[in-house]
């Protein structure tokens, strides 16, 4: 017998055929029902491989085994035919290739798999589902008019919220904060979940909302509550895990164990939450999650203390608060490299900040840097710290910049490493990568400030005027009590449509205020008013809140407005009083506040200048100008300075060829600030010819 007349007799193409129509359909179901049931992406190749794998099986077991009356049994070897009659009799007794039952069985299996395929293509609003899942941006920024609770769609994330501290010791308060972090930090660490920053969650537990609308809002998939008990050397830890759109809690557990054992439940909860989301763990991953900084538990206590020092960013105070409690955990722990790494970030701060007049907190970071990666130069910790370093006190941005980026598609969600890229990216002017990482932050920090005022200034540096003015409103709305959104709306109506009466506005509602975004803006406008006092009125207000160089740098402003107005005898107290100090400073060798070398000396030549101390503006101008590799923030401000000061030496037309490479810039030097403050310009660059050309060409521009 021929082989495809055995393969007829043991029916093996009917085999086929029924696996080839089952396996269609069971694609078709796969491919809808798998993500619907979080189950990854990989999940249907899965599918298809079993399938792959499963065909030659179900072919040998076609060829060897049939199903009879009496149950499966193996296939009888056809007879030797030794006639012609006696092999018509065997064509005659082997089967049709594909009977009536197998057609009809394939047939209804493949109507079954177009239907489910069907169905669900067809189904009402399912493409724009769809297309809205994968459009939505989270956290993309709002326009004006929408509710700011409207919130992305939600993701398979999860929103972590302040664990409530049940100790008897309100001091313990420190501990719970610290336990919650640290579950963040380890959940942020798998890369399929959006998990949401800190701040963000603390400022959505203030304001009492429902899980469901904490879901809807944040645009993530669930909600964990947790509280912390800590009673001497006990500690208990109580979680829920709640699914946000039904408000089913799907996961609880409550962890007694030993202070020594807080890492262990720290692991268990991030893991437990990875399993209910069906996140996928390999073994690094889940060694990471595991991972215990430190096994003194006194030095752990220091050590959180110290971040919540280090949580108040913006203020020295708490950097200087911070650094005693890492070098104390240090000294109990020389190995804990978490401590290490937030200890050169905190030196890194105050060096930045202008607080390391003897150089001694740099000397501190460089001594941790040399010993991390001289020690453990593969690990995140030591990567993390030398990334501060570059950035805080090299100021070697393009290094630091390498560093965070290498560290960030390691750990994906990770916001500190976020803001960090963010920061290098917009020091470096790399405005479109500042803007795009700006978003990113905000999607998982959507309730934090300081976020939305960065993503603002990626607006601004980018010329997207109109987004930046309704995020402004928007942002006035969701955080009513932050001057600083005022101050930016006021700045963004200037910059991008000349419009000088929102500012005088601001300043008539909000007085000196407080911004980010260039703070000696209203003092500008009120002298474009006319308004000469107020102008000196808002430099006096500035100057009591000053400390060290910012000091003469006002007093510098006072005399130039005072020149400006011809006002020269007046000027000569305060100009005088700013050259000399700058002039000690500088000879006492101490170091330049925040290591901004270049743009102190162009202040310098500024102050020296005002003074009518003109061969010191110019050495110090020419010194200014020596420095290379200055990052764009310093270089702008150095050249900006240093056109004051030829200003004052009797150049104009040097001046502003100075300026010439900023004009038109939308951040640096737009189009509507010049016209909005063009009497203020005026008594600056009038007398350059350069500059009353580009005033005419933009008065005709801007039809004025």
């Amino acid at each position: 017998m021929s082989l495809f007349a055995e393969l007829k007799r043991r029916k093996v193409v009917r085999v086929a055929v029924v696996y080839a129509a089952t396996a269609f359909a069971v694609l078709q179901g796969a491919d809808i029902m798998l993500p619907q049931m979080g189950v990854p992406e990989w999940g249907l190749s899965l599918v298809v491989a079993l399938i792959v794998l499963g065909f030659p099986i179900a072919i040998v077991l076609g060829w060897a085994l049939e199903l009879t009356p009496d149950g499966l049994k193996r296939t009888e070897t056809a007879p030797q035919a030794q006639t012609g009659q006696g092999e018509q009799d065997a064509a005659a007794a082997t089967p049709a290739l594909l009977g009536k039952r197998t057609l009809l069985v394939a047939g209804l299996l493949v109507v079954l798999g177009i239907g489910l395929s069907a169905g669900w293509l067809l189904k009402p609003g399912a493409p724009e589902q769809e297309q809205a899942a994968t459009s939505t941006e989270p956290g993309s920024p709002g326009i004006a008019g929408v509710a700011a609770t409207a919130g992305p769609a939600p993701a398979r994330g999860v929103g972590v919220l302040p664990f409530t501290n049940l100790s008897p010791d309100p001091d313990n308060a420190f501990f719970a904060s610290g336990v919650h972090e640290e579950v963040l930090t380890r959940l942020s660490l798998i890369p399929e979940l959006r998990v949401i920053s800190r701040t963000s969650m603390e400022k959505i537990a203030g304001d009492g909302l429902e899980v469901s609308e904490i879901g809807r809002r944040l645009g993530v998939s669930h909600v964990l509550e947790g509280s912390v008990r800590r009673s001497g050397e006990r500690v208990r830890v109580t979680v829920q895990l709640i699914e946000a759109a039904s408000d089913q809690h799907i996961w609880a557990e409550n962890f007694d164990r030993t202070i020594d054992d807080t890492f262990t439940i720290q692991s268990e909860i991030a893991l437990a939450i990875a399993a209910q989301l069906q996140a996928s763990l390999d073994p690094k991953l889940r060694a990471s999650i595991e991972a215990r900084p430190t096994d003194n538990p006194a030095a752990y206590d220091l050590y959180l203390r110290a971040r919540e020092k280090l949580r108040v960013w913006r203020a020295a105070e708490g950097f200087r608060d911070a650094a005693p409690l890492l070098e104390q955990a240090i000294e109990l722990d020389p190995d804990f490299l978490a401590a290490k790494a937030r200890l050169t970030y905190a030196y890194g701060q105050l060096y930045r900040l202008g607080s390391d007049l003897d150089g001694n907190y740099e000397r501190k970071a460089l001594a941790l840097v040399t010993e991390l990666r001289r020690r453990w130069p593969e690990r995140a910790e030591s990567r993390i710290a030398l990334a501060h370093y570059h950035r805080l006190i090299e100021r070697n941005f393009e290094l630091a910049l390498a560093e965070f980026q290498a560290l960030l598609a390691e750990q994906p969600n990770d916001i500190e490493l976020m803001r960090a890229v963010r920061t290098a990216l917009k020091w470096l002017g790399r405005r479109e990568k500042f803007l795009e990482m700006a978003r990113r932050v905000r999607a998982l920090d959507p309730e934090n400030s300081s976020d939305w005022s960065e993503m603002l200034i990626a607006l601004l540096q980018n010329g997207q005027g109109e987004e930046a003015i309704a995020m402004a409103e928007q942002a006035m709305t969701q955080f009513p009590d932050d001057p600083n959104y005022p101050w930016v709306l006021a700045y963004s109506k200037l910059s991008f449509k000349a419009d000088r009466g929102a500012m005088l506005d601001y300043g008539r509602t909000h007085g000196l205020g407080f911004s980010t975004i260039r703070p000696d803006t209203l003092e500008r406008t009120r002298f474009a008013e006319g308004d000469l006092d107020g102008a000196l009125e808002m430099v006096a207000q500035r100057r009591a809140r000053a400390s060290g160089l910012e000091i003469a740098v006002l007093d510098a402003t006072e005399a130039e407005y005072l020149r400006l107005a011809g006002r020269d005898a007046e000027a000569e107290a305060p100009a005088r009083r700013a050259f000399e100090a700058m002039e000690a400073w500088l000879e006492s060798r101490r170091p330049l506040p925040g290591g901004y070398d270049a743009a102190w000396l162009a202040s310098a030549s500024w102050m020296a200048a005002l003074a009518g101390e003109h061969e010191a503006a110019l050495h110090w101008e020419v010194r200014a100008l020596d420095m290379a590799e200055l990052v764009v923030f310093e270089r702008v401000q150095r050249d900006f300075t240093l056109a004051d000061s030829r200003r004052w030496r009797g150049d104009p037309d040097a001046a502003w060829k100075l300026l010439e490479p900023y004009l038109g810039d939308p951040f640096w030097l737009p189009d509507g600030l010049l016209l909005g403050l063009e009497p203020y310009f005026d008594a600056l660059y009038g007398d350059a010819a350069a500059y009353r050309d580009y005033m005419a060409r933009l008065r005709a521009e801007w039809g004025r």
